[in-house]
């Protein structure tokens, strides 16, 4: 039985991932590419399929943590006072 290839979009998401974790931990100068897809255990090739080069990736995670960001901010259904939304947001947060 051959394992299935992840889709393309769910590459990108898990190179996003892998780089994401490497920038929260050290500064972008100290990273570099091969790096990044050594972690990934990925040839580096494919991260420039990917992303233009490591600036591209870095945006990449900014876009990422700013979605979720976001998505944090967002009120739920439930949450129909200022107040109700605060205390969600809050807890989304812990």
């Amino acid at each position: 039985m051959t394992s299935a290839k992840p889709a393309r979009g769910q590459r990108r998401a898990a190179l996003v991932a892998v780089a994401a974790e490497l920038f929260a931990r050290k500064p972008y100068d100290e990273i570099y590419i091969q790096e990044i897809a050594e972690a990934a255990g990925v040839a580096h090739g494919l991260l420039f399929y990917h992303f233009k080069d490591k600036r591209g990736l870095y945006l990449a995670v900014l876009q990422e943590m700013l979605a979720e960001i976001v998505d944090l901010h967002k009120p739920r259904a439930d949450e129909h006072t200022p107040e109700q939304r605060l205390r969600g947001l809050f807890r989304r947060h812990i």
